[in-house]
């Protein structure tokens, strides 16, 4: 009996914390990068369009974006110095961080190559202006 009990405690100090976090909304199949976002950072997906190493901005079709409130479309997006923008290429599928900076401008702060291109984005033929969208 003791045993039992023994075995059983053991068992539920391995899964409480398991629990705990299923519980709070956390999906137990999601990527460890999708994880525990920092305050004001954001995931979301998509292809680039074109990037400009001066300006620090990519052109992406990116899909929506529902915890910003973003619906899928094609936009330049700021992306933070610590990025290697050399590392990036038109036609890239990716993953992304998004966060609101102090400023209130939106840029990504992290990049996930993806292996398949996100078929669904279909790129507009001429960027439009989403800058309402940037002080969300």
């Amino acid at each position: 009996m003791k045993k039992a009990l023994l075995t059983t405690a053991l068992t539920l100090a391995t899964l409480l914390p398991t629990l705990s976090m299923a519980g709070e909304g956390h999906n137990m199949n999601t990527k460890a990068h999708e994880i525990a976002l920092p305050a004001n950072t954001y995931m979301g997906a998509g292809v680039i369009q074109k990037v400009n190493v001066d300006a620090r901005t990519v052109n992406i079709a990116h899909e929506a974006i529902p915890t910003i409130k973003w619906p899928a479309m094609v936009m330049d997006i700021a992306v933070s110095d610590e990025i290697n923008l050399d590392n990036i290429k038109a036609e890239d599928a990716i993953k992304f961080h998004l966060n609101l900076g102090t400023d209130k401008v939106y840029r990504i702060v992290k990049i996930i190559p993806t292996e398949k291109a996100i078929s669904h984005i279909q790129p507009e033929t001429e960027t439009q202006d989403h800058s309402e969208h940037h002080n969300h």
